[in-house]
């Protein structure tokens, strides 16, 4: 393909700048007489209980931005033909990827059909440059700085049909800009997968890419199903949910806005050691980062809706002050490592309304850490059970209300976003790492309250086995207002870095 460098010289991309879709192809597995088979003799690929509580409608969005090491070096990077073959090899591991969804109507489970119908692989350019530098200063790069903030560089997804299913359940579109640079957008539908899964499916396709991996290694996902239990102990399981409160605002609601916010690791520290002071008075003589930042965010945000609501003549008390955050079961359920299908459950409670606002931040960071780790095991597998036994699965809900506050955040900075997704090299063979991976604010995650923890390049750079703390990304939506209450919070980012 030609270099868009030698053509268009082009403006610093933004999220007004224009894609241009070049050309489709659907993809299917290379080896399909082998792979397919493997899934089993039935046409219907059946998801497992935990896939069940993530809509079909939702997906897994994480876009890649790759630089050139040089302009030379620009026009070879990524290229689409290997890619794409990259993709078929993929598929003969992933060979359920290549399904649609639909909906079974006798117990209401998303289950893959038409296997072998293929992916979508897109290929698009932008006539625009990415930013690179500031004053000379190399600057990191945000997702919203994107087209259509990363959303133009997704492949296409139609998450709606008669039954919400849509149509495919893996789609991959490579972007190439002005300065030569590469952007990978990827979308899998969230009932098939979580994000664990799909780095671990990012880190194959580079492998593959790469050509690193030997055809004979070749691995089928792993299935996980529980038998159902007998009726007794289906029934004597507590671990269900009910369906989730709503109500209908009776004006409309401001809208939704999402920002993504540094945390330092420095800042970090300074806000851990803040929380950790007082920590022992509540249970706890350790504290993560997670903990503490989640409790932070949690708690200023519910803040700034109290003042929203006497701003307005509302009632306060009737704000939630829920939360929820997923969490992996993998290593609780003793689930092999490279296990694709989803296998999070989510820690639900509610914070006193009446002590919220004023706790001590390491009260509300204290009750974080318990709710993440209280399920065992075997509370696991009873839920799991629960699950499966279900006659009609849309009887199982999480107890969250998610409407009036609230607060919801997935913690991917825990999973290796940058490591290993290397699909090319520079002039020197060394490996050409991601320069940004994150996920976009999309009209589906736009959802007042909800919060992610994204890695930085820092994954790059500080050793995992340090004790040095690294940056975080908040990726975080919240309804306008609150965005101006928070900018005039002084203890919102009280610990950030000077210049």
């Amino acid at each position: 393909m030609t270099n868009p460098a030698q053509q268009h010289p082009g403006a610093t991309a933004n999220a007004l700048s224009p894609v241009h879709i070049v050309s489709k192809a659907v993809v299917t597995c290379s080896n399909p007489a082998v792979s397919l088979p493997a899934l089993g003799e039935s046409p219907v690929f059946k998801l497992g209980p935990l896939d069940q509580l993530a809509l079909p409608f939702i997906p897994v969005a994480v876009v890649l931005v790759y630089r050139p090491t040089s302009p030379a070096a620009a026009p070879g990077l990524l290229e689409v033909d290997r890619l794409q073959f990259a993709l078929s090899r993929l598929l003969d591991y992933y060979p359920h990827l290549t399904g649609r969804l639909q909906m079974n109507k006798a117990d209401n489970t998303v289950e893959v059909v038409q296997l072998g119908a293929g992916m979508e692989f897109r290929v698009a350019t932008c006539d625009a440059r990415l930013p690179d530098t500031c004053g000379g200063v190399t600057q990191p790069l945000v997702v919203t700085e994107l087209p259509d903030g990363g959303n133009a560089l997704l492949g296409a997804f139609n998450p709606w049909d008669d039954d919400g299913c849509g149509d495919h359940i893996f789609t991959l579109q490579h972007t190439r800009f002005a300065c030569g640079s590469v952007a990978l957008g990827v979308r899998v539908r969230h009932c098939v997968t979580d994000a664990d899964g799909c780095f671990q499916l990012l880190r194959d396709l580079a492998e593959l890419a790469f050509g690193r991996r030997a055809a004979s290694g070749a691995r089928l996902p792993t299935a996980y199903h529980l038998l159902a239990p007998a009726a007794t102990a289906a029934t004597a399981a507590t671990s269900g949910g009910t369906e989730a409160e709503t109500s209908t605002p009776a004006v409309p609601p401001p809208p939704v806005v999402g920002r993504i916010l540094r945390f330092s690791g420095r800042e970090l520290e300074r806000l851990k050691a803040h929380a950790t002071l007082t920590a022992a008075e509540f249970g706890q003589q350790w504290l993560s980062t997670f903990d503490v930042l989640a409790a932070h965010l949690y708690q200023r945000t519910h803040v700034a809706r109290v003042q929203y609501a006497k701003s307005r003549g509302a009632d306060p008390s009737q704000l939630s002050t829920d939360f929820l955050s997923p969490f992996n079961l993998r290593g609780r359920l003793g689930l092999p490592a490279r296990y694709f299908p989803n296998a999070v459950s989510c820690a639900v409670f509610t914070y006193p309304a009446d002590s919220f606002a004023t706790a001590p931040l390491s009260a509300v960071a204290a009750t974080i850490h318990d709710a993440m780790r209280q399920m065992t095991k075997q509370e696991a597998v009873d839920t799991l059970r629960w699950m499966s036994v279900q006659s009609d699965k849309r009887r199982i809900a999480q107890h969250f209300r998610p409407l009036n506050g609230g607060f919801m955040v997935s913690q991917w900075n825990k999973f290796d976003m940058y490591p290993q997704l290397d699909f090319d090299v520079g002039a020197d063979s060394a490996p050409i790492p991601p320069t940004l991976v994150s996920t976009p604010f999309s009209p589906i995650s736009l959802i007042d309250g909800l919060a992610y923890f994204l890695a930085t390049e820092d994954q790059l750079s500080v050793s995992a086995s340090t004790t040095t703390t690294q940056s975080v990304d908040v990726a975080i939506a919240l309804i306008e207002p609150l965005w101006e209450l928070l900018d005039c919070d002084p203890a919102f980012r009280q610990f950030r870095d000077t210049p």
